[in-house]
């Protein structure tokens, strides 16, 4: 690439507690999946923008990468024909599957938008939390926080990130329900229990912010005191999903081989109905052909 040409990396995310109620300005504990990778590459050219495209699924990366364009040249009062070149997109973070593959674009698209001199660096947050609402409805910035973020955050509407002391790195392991969510969905499910039942949709709010306090404590403890603690808290958060009714049967059945197996801690990452599960482990699981299927955080 000549020096001229722009290249990005924004990654996936995966929260440990703090769904849903983030949205009503509780904070959330989120990090990095650094294995799982979004990368935007723009060589200029003088002719009309086009894309190719390194990733399963291909076309809908495509749909989403024009549509993302679309909108926000839109915001920024500019026409696609002011843009001559290629993008490359390489993609390993799966898509509706609760770990951030929306937040990861629209946070490399902003980016771009940055070294295109379109947007005020300052403002990158903040356009790329907007973008990500036509994704989601609402978005609460916690995805985008996560595609950007190098460590674990902490991360409220109100507050912003910030990182977290950590003292020892659980053995946290991602794995695969094999069924999509419908982030959407989820959200306007609890928004729906705050219309019909505010009582207890406020309850559940207050339940996971304590579970986030509680996961952000032990990491900060020796391993040794902390494990309980946090494996207490993803637990606590797991039982807000089951609450909002958001643990499908093949999600129960996903959630139970793994409890089954030794995992002290489950619960979905993201907005659940499927998507992604984080499992906590007081060591590394001995089932050669579970270990296939997971994920470490770290």
């Amino acid at each position: 690439m000549d020096n001229k040409s722009f290249v990005t990396s924004t990654h996936a995310k995966c929260i440990i507690a703090g769904e849903h109620a983030v949205l009503r300005g509780h904070p959330s504990l989120v990090f990095p999946v650094k294995c799982k990778s979004f990368e935007l590459t723009y060589i200029p050219e003088n002719h009309a923008l086009d894309a190719d495209v390194y990733a399963p699924y291909g076309d809908n990366l495509l749909v989403f990468l024009w549509r993302i364009m679309s909108i926000s040249l839109q915001m920024l009062n500019k026409d696609i024909s002011e843009v001559k070149g290629k993008f490359i997109l390489k993609n390993a973070i799966p898509m509706g599957c609760g770990l951030g593959f929306s937040a990861a674009i629209c946070a490399a698209i902003s980016q771009w938008l940055v070294w295109q001199g379109w947007l005020n660096k300052k403002e990158l947050f903040n356009f790329a939390r907007t973008l990500e609402h036509g994704f989601h409805g609402k978005s609460s910035g916690v995805d985008i926080a996560g595609a950007l973020s190098e460590e674990g955050i902490i991360y409220s509407i109100h507050d912003g990130a910030s990182n977290i002391p950590i003292n020892w790195k659980p053995y946290i392991y991602l794995s695969s329900s094999k069924h999509h969510c419908s982030t959407e969905k989820c959200v306007s499910q609890v928004e729906k229990l705050h219309n019909e039942d505010k009582s207890l949709a406020d309850y559940l709010d207050y339940e996971m912010a304590i579970s986030v306090t509680l996961a952000i404590q032990p990491l900060a403890m020796e391993e040794k005191q902390g494990f309980a603690k946090l494996a207490m808290a993803i637990n606590k958060a797991n039982t807000c999903f089951e609450k909002w009714d958001l643990i499908t049967p093949d999600l129960a059945s996903h959630i139970d081989i793994l409890r089954e197996a030794g995992a002290a801690a489950v619960k979905p990452t993201g907005s659940g109905g499927g998507g992604y599960i984080i499992s906590l482990w007081h060591e590394p699981p001995k089932d050669p052909e579970l270990i296939k299927k997971l994920k470490p955080l770290f």
